[in-house]
């Protein structure tokens, strides 16, 4: 079996293969050639943009078998901006299933991600069970929301909203969004092809509605993007994207969706679990609103060094942490870390110091971008704590965590 980034000519059976498994139709109402010069020379979508980071399991005679994409992205991280990749469209042959090519293509990726010092992989899982194998565990935990539009308070607010309807208003969303996302790790630095849930924004042809919300002096501080869906054959506001700045712009953009009421039943969308929306229920019991908590899939440190000096620790001190890395070697033993006001200021890999906690690159990759307070990581199987709590608090705690881009 070979593993290597595909070729431009084996580019459109890496499409159709995609196409078998997630069962829609592979559509190209052109000749093959004309077909994939276009594609490459505009692509709409990141992953055709990036389609040389497609990696491919072949078989001894050149065939197929499975392939990925490893999408570059940007995170946030704890104040920074940190490289990092999405692995999507994991796919496999049925006939070539259970031969271990996808477990080939990740034995191979994730030490060349180490090299080029990617910080942090993520990705949505169809088995999480699977993906923990190759150092991914679950992060950002979604809450997902379905409030009743007749029972959300009613509150008056002195800005304005505005219909998106031209490509020229696009940077006011993205400066918007910006503010949001830097204040929750793993949020993804956009460009340019992470923006079609605006662009696909078209009310009058779709029904895909995009309003920004403006205050009272004119500067953008939230935007809604949302589209007509149907819950138990009642009709609900299906919110895509929810962005704010700050509670009293949540008021105003909730209170918007308010004047919905006689037409809808609920507005249903997905929140960070760090803010708490539950007063925009005025009574859960009397009322069709209900909440759900949902995994929003799984992260993995790639090269540890890099996240270990970016993190912001508590205060001033020093910590060893020894780590399990089963596909990167170079992660595998004990790291003492010196922190000072909050940020490290030594790391070094060690042989001579006990480490003060152990544990595997998966539990350590979720809880260093915040996803569990201390208490928290006490009931988890594969931590082993040999110092106090107090001192593990300085590295591990709960922080604001959250991802609304999908690969």
């Amino acid at each position: 079996m070979n593993i290597r980034p595909i070729r431009k000519e084996e580019l459109i059976e890496a499409k159709q293969l995609s196409a078998i498994c997630f069962e829609y139709p592979f559509q190209m109402n052109k000749p093959k050639e004309e077909y994939l010069n276009q594609l490459l020379a505009s692509p709409d979508q990141k992953g055709d943009a990036y389609w040389n980071m497609i990696y491919g399991a072949f078989t001894e005679q050149n065939e197929l078998m499975s392939c990925l994409n490893v999408i570059p992205y940007q995170f946030y991280f704890d104040g920074s901006i940190m490289n990092g990749t999405g692995i999507g469209n994991v796919v496999t042959y049925p006939h070539h299933r259970k031969k271990g090519a996808v477990k080939k293509i990740f034995q191979t990726i994730l030490p060349e991600m180490y090299k080029n010092k990617i910080a942090f992989s993520y990705l949505y899982p169809f088995s999480e069970s699977f993906y923990r194998k190759y150092g991914y565990e679950r992060s950002c935990t979604s809450i997902g929301w379905n409030l009743d539009l007749s029972k959300i308070p009613c509150c008056s607010y002195s800005g304005s909203f505005h219909l998106y309807s031209s490509p020229s208003e696009q940077p006011m969303f993205e400066e918007t969004y910006k503010t949001f996302a830097s204040s929750f790790n793993m949020m993804v630095n956009r460009d340019k092809y992470d923006w079609t849930i605006l662009k696909e924004a078209k009310a009058a042809y779709n029904n895909t509605y995009a309003y920004l919300y403006k205050n009272d002096a004119g500067i953008p501080c939230g935007y809604i993007i949302f589209k007509k869906d149907f819950d138990n054959n009642q009709a609900i506001l299906n919110c895509r994207e929810l962005v704010y700045n700050s509670f009293s712009t949540l008021q105003a953009i909730m209170s918007f969706l308010s004047t919905y009421a006689s037409d809808y039943k609920r507005v249903h969308f997905y929140g960070p679990s760090t803010h708490n929306l539950q007063s925009f229920c005025t009574d859960f019991a009397q009322s069709s609103s209900y909440m759900t908590i949902g995994s929003n899939g799984m992260i993995r440190a790639i090269h540890v060094p890099s996240v270990l000096k970016q993190a912001n620790y508590k205060g001033s001190g020093e910590i060893t942490i020894e780590l399990f890395d089963q596909q990167i070697i170079e992660n595998n033993g004990v790291f003492h870390i010196i922190f000072e006001s909050g940020k490290a200021v030594s790391i070094e890999k060690t042989e001579h110091v006990s480490p003060d906690v152990s544990l595997p690159v998966s539990l350590f990759s979720s809880a260093i971008v915040g996803n569990y307070t201390p208490e928290q990581l006490l009931f988890c199987n594969d931590l082993t704590l040999h110092c106090t709590l107090e001192k593990l608090s300085c590295v591990f705690y709960k922080k604001p965590c959250w991802i609304n881009n999908y690969f």
